[in-house]
Formats: C-alpha cells, structure tokens, sequence
C-alpha cells in the first residue's frame, strides 16, 4: 500500500502533457542561452558597429549618428501578422507558404522618424520547386499577391519577388516555375508580368511588413 502510495504522489509531480509526451512547458528548439544572446549581441557590436558607424557618421557628415541596436514589435502585432499569413494560405490551398524571411534594411535620409537608420522587414515565402540540399533557407522564395481587380485581395497568383533573392543559383530556383507554371498563370518573374495583358487586369498585394519602433530613438533637435 505504501508503496502503490509513492508511485500515484510521483505522478501527480509529473509534468503535465497535450500528448502524452511533450510537456507543455517545453521550450522551442531554437531558444539558446541567455548567455549566448548576449555574446551575440556584443560579437556584433564589436565586429560590425565600431567598424560600420565611423564609415556611416563620414557618409551621412553627422559625428554624432548611431545606427539602430534593434527593433521592436508588440506580440499582439506579431500574431496579427502571422494569422494574416496563415489566412493567405487557407485562401491559397494550392501553394505552399514555407515561412517567412527577415531582411536587413535601411531608411533613406527623407524618412520622417528614423533617417538613415538600419531596419528589418519580413516577408513570406513559398517553396521553391528547385530544392538544394546543402542550403535549406535557399529553397524558399519571397512572394507578393496579383489578384484579379475587384476580386478577393488575398486570392490569386503568388509571384517571386526575384529582387530580394540572391543571385546563388537564382536562374535555376524560378526556372522550374516558369515551365511548369506560368501557362497556369501561377507565377512568373516581375519584369514579365509587368508588361503582360494579363498583370494590367491585376492588382497586388503587398505582404511586406516593416514600421517598426527602432533603436536609438530619434534625437531631440
């Protein structure tokens, strides 16, 4: 009895699972120490900042300019965004939204909060048809929308942004969709849609998301 006591005290202590097998307090895998985001953070200050600004404070003839540290959005704009993404997939059955790429940026002088800041925006991606083994994040390709005029503005063809892709085997990533797909009307580089009788009947949609509150903050003039 006592012993049949122990065990049911032991699983009571045991954690709580949705399955049977994860506990639901686990961590994604991709959390990594507190210490080694603080090395990050310092590696890149030591090894980018006090290169870049010096180079940045001659370019902009502004001694005092400090480039962006980082960027914040609130959690209940990321999720926003992220349930607008995964909203474009529903209405998209047919395609496959992979994730989403973060890029670096960079405001020009004319911007009215943050000029000549660095930033970063996010933009969906789709798979690329085109697989390389060696390099996962090459097999995702960054896309906008071009509906119908007048129709669902989140339904209809997803076409590459190819002037966000790099030029690593970037002929060979759209070929495979322009044989196969464009006669679908499915996809096709930028500069052909542009010009076709069937883009001119199209509107787009931007799934771009930028606007961030950067830091530094702006200086007191």
């Amino acid at each position: 009895m006592l012993l049949l006591i122990i065990v049911k005290f032991c699983k009571d202590k045991e954690p709580h699972t949705d399955d049977g097998n994860n506990p639901t307090y686990a961590a994604p895998k991709k959390i990594i120490p507190i210490n080694k985001g603080i090395d990050l953070f310092k590696e890149y200050h030591k090894n980018r900042t006090k290169l870049i600004e010096p180079h940045l404070r001659r370019l902009y003839n502004d001694s005092s300019f400090i480039d962006t540290k980082f960027v914040w959005y609130s959690l209940d704009e990321i999720k926003e965004y992220i349930a607008y993404i995964e909203k474009v997939q529903k209405t998209n059955p047919s395609y496959n939204v992979t994730g989403i790429r973060l890029y670096y940026g960079a405001y020009s002088n004319k911007h009215e909060k943050f000029p000549n800041q660095q930033t970063f925006f996010m933009v969906p991606t789709m798979k690329s048809e085109k697989q390389d083994p060696k390099h996962n994040n090459m097999n995702h390709i960054p896309f906008y929308i071009e509906y119908e005029k007048g129709g669902n503005p989140i339904k209809g063809n997803f076409v590459a942004m190819d002037e966000l892709m790099l030029d690593y085997n970037k002929k060979e990533r759209l070929n495979p969709y322009l044989k196969s797909n464009q006669q679908e009307g499915n996809f096709s580089l930028n500069i052909s849609r542009l010009f076709s009788s069937t883009a001119l009947n199209n509107a787009i949609t931007s799934l771009v998301y930028n606007e961030s509150e950067a830091s530094p903050p702006p200086r007191n003039n």
